[in-house]
């Protein structure tokens, strides 16, 4: 499965990819910004990659320009209740428009969850040190529903209508620099 926007294309997680993720998601960069912090060795990721369930866990390489520059997920998707949770990392060593390709990922892999899958809401859970995802979540419409400082991480949960009203401006920012570029 290939989802595509922009200069974008999500494509599905293959085994192939594991080593790939694997690196970047143990470069420290990385890995002090998320929840689990621990090393993954390449046993871990196996046993993480055959735990995925298909029809509820829905990861993807991030490509832009047909290199691969990060991961970006929607997990744990419950079809009766509408919800899933989102995640996203880049490749540490993809300098300089990693921003604006986070947002066009996140906003293509939206547009998808709410069409496709057909999802009333999105959550996300992040560290409340993780300024970037933090300050991308807010550009997205996400809503902080629940900080625990005790444990430092940030609830935040994102419905139709809020990311349709962050769309309209991420779109013409989004083509304000394609435009640019051109």
């Amino acid at each position: 499965m290939i989802i595509c926007d922009f200069d974008i294309e999500l494509h599905r997680l293959k085994k192939e990819d594991l080593e790939l993720v694997r690196h970047w998601r143990n470069h420290e960069s990385v890995r002090t910004q998320m929840l689990y912090q621990s090393f993954i060795n390449m046993s871990d990721q196996i046993k993480w990659f055959s735990n995925i369930d298909q029809m509820r866990d829905y990861y993807f390489i991030i490509h832009q320009n047909i290199m691969p520059v990060g991961c970006i997920n929607i997990k744990d998707v419950d079809n009766i209740a509408g919800t899933g949770e989102a995640g996203i990392f880049m490749n540490p060593n993809h300098k300089g428009k990693d921003r604006e390709c986070a947002i066009k990922a996140s906003v293509t892999l939206i547009k998808w969850a709410f069409t496709k899958l057909g999802l009333k809401q999105i959550r996300a859970k992040i560290k409340s040190t993780n300024r970037k995802a933090s300050q991308l979540n807010q550009l997205l419409g996400y809503m902080d529903v629940l900080s625990t400082h005790d444990t430092n991480i940030i609830h935040y949960k994102l419905t139709r209508d809020k990311f349709d009203e962050s769309l309209k401006k991420l779109e013409e920012y989004l083509d304000y620099k394609i435009f640019q570029q051109g």
